[in-house]
C-alpha cells in the first residue's frame, strides 16, 4: 500500500470526476483543487488508516536472496549462495478521505452539492471503480453528502462533504536473515 501512488490517483479521479478543469496545490496529505471560472475548491484529506481482522505474519525461504557476509557455501555452490528468510506482514486496511466541494460562486448551476453528488456518483462507475482497483484500492463505503453554507466578506460559500472509505491491502517486508548454518564437527 503506497499512500502517496493512492493520493495522486485519488487525485486525478476526483479531477476527471467533478467535471471541473482543475489544477491540483497542497501538500501530499492535503490536496486541493481550484477551477477558478466556477469558483469551486475541491479538498481531499486523508483523515485515518484502520486495520480490521488480524495481521498475518509470514516467514519463507528464498533461495535467490544474497546476505552480504553470508559465510555458507552449499555443494557446488559459491560462498554466500545459501538464501535468506524473508518475514512479510499483511493485513487488511481501511482508509478514510474525507472529499470537499466548496462554491464561491453561486449565479451558476455548479454549486457545492450538485458537484459532490456528481463526484459520489460517478465513483460507482465500473471505469471509476476500476481505476480505484489499479491503485490496489477499492470503495468499502461512503457516506451522504453533508451540506453547509457560511457568510464570508458578505458572499454565501456552500460547502458539500462526505467520507469515502477504501478498502486496501497493507504488505511490509522485512530485511532478510541469514538461515542457520552447519556447525563443523556435527554430522
Amino acid at each position: 500500500m503506497n499512500i502517496g501512488t493512492i493520493h495522486a490517483g485519488l487525485r486525478s479521479l476526483l479531477n476527471d470526476l467533478s467535471g471541473v478543469a482543475t489544477t491540483a496545490q497542497g501538500e501530499e496529505q492535503f490536496q486541493f483543487f481550484v477551477d477558478s471560472a466556477s469558483g469551486l475548491k475541491i479538498t481531499f484529506n486523508l483523515i485515518s488508516c484502520v486495520e480490521f481482522g488480524i495481521d498475518e505474519v509470514r516467514g519463507g525461504y528464498d533461495e535467490d536472496v544474497k546476505i552480504p557476509g553470508d559465510t555458507y557455501a552449499p555443494e557446488g555452490g559459491s560462498v554466500g549462495d545459501l538464501g535468506a528468510i524473508v518475514t512479510t506482514v499483511c493485513g487488511p486496511r481501511q482508509l478514510t478521505y474525507s472529499i470537499k466541494v466548496e462554491c464561491h460562486n453561486q449565479a451558476d448551476n455548479a454549486g457545492a452539492f450538485t458537484t459532490t453528488e456528481r463526484i459520489r456518483s460517478r465513483l460507482r462507475f465500473p471505469t471509476s471503480r476500476a481505476r480505484l482497483n489499479e491503485l490496489g484500492v477499492g470503495i468499502a463505503r461512503m457516506t451522504g453528502t453533508r451540506v453547509m453554507s457560511l457568510t464570508q466578506d458578505s458572499a454565501i460559500i456552500t460547502i458539500g462533504q462526505f467520507d469515502l472509505i477504501l478498502n486496501a491491502a497493507s504488505v511490509e517486508t522485512d530485511e532478510p536473515v541469514t538461515t542457520i548454518e552447519t556447525v563443523e564437527g556435527i554430522n
